[in-house]
């Protein structure tokens, strides 16, 4: 299929997308990853909308909302998506102690030691020094 008129076709693709127009767009001031963009449409007005965008540390993927006009909402979705990236880590941690308890050598019952009057620490026959 050949495009003989560019500009015919220019003119399609804008009457389907309802001819708006992409103004600005950018990280917003004091709010930290959050993003807003500024769409005029074709009647004039502008609609500012609003997402989270945060780059994953672990594997440098993108999380992140879609636009809408909310700046409420997509404050309470970073709030969560931080919430919930704070409770994985802290699991993390706790699994990591719990593996290291678990593989740590654990002494041998035979190997107790015995309780003596003399403050001296005995296992099994030998005497190893003040405890």
């Amino acid at each position: 299929f050949r495009i003989r008129h560019r500009h015919v076709l220019e003119a399609d693709l804008a009457s389907l997308t309802g001819s708006m127009t992409h103004q600005r767009s950018g990280p917003l001031e004091g709010e930290e990853h959050v993003e807003y963009m500024d769409t005029q449409f074709s009647a004039g007005h502008i609609q500012r909308t609003y997402r989270f965008y945060f780059i994953r540390p672990e594997n440098g993927n993108p999380y992140k909302t879609q636009w809408v006009t909310d700046l409420q909402f997509v404050k309470d979705e970073r709030d969560r998506c931080f919430a919930l990236l704070k409770k994985k880590e802290e699991r993390r941690e706790k699994d990591a102690m719990r593996h290291a308890r678990a593989n740590s050598p654990k002494p041998s019952p035979r190997l107790k030691p015995l309780p003596d009057p003399t403050g001296m620490i005995l296992t099994c026959s030998r005497r190893l020094g003040p405890g």
